[in-house]
């Protein structure tokens, strides 16, 4: 139910990216999937349930418009080189907050 919107959201709409709303269904789809083996299997909790925080769109959506502004301001890409940069900065942020939840 909470998946649609969230997966809808992820990226701004003014970056051309064909289908990207169902990349971002994807990966929001992954990432709870990946939350609950973990929570399954790692947690010491009782029927652990694992989705993704709300708190992620906003700070995806800040981090897309942040990398085309810059590439823009620079000239220096379209929106396939902002759209892989995106990719790069979104795997790297959920490793660093997933160490951090981890430490």
């Amino acid at each position: 139910m909470v998946g649609i919107p969230f997966g809808a959201s992820y990226f701004p709409t003014e970056l051309q990216l064909p289908m990207k709303e169902v990349l971002g269904l994807r990966m929001f789809l992954f990432s709870t999937m990946m939350a609950q083996l973990v929570f399954t299997f790692k947690s010491k909790f009782d029927n652990a349930t694992g989705l993704q925080m709300v708190e992620n769109v906003p700070f995806c959506l800040a981090l897309a418009r942040i990398v085309m502004e810059d590439q823009q301001q620079q000239g220096t890409g379209d929106d396939g080189s902002a759209s892989s940069t995106l990719f790069f900065l979104f795997g790297l942020s959920s490793v660093l907050v997933g160490l951090v939840f981890y430490l």
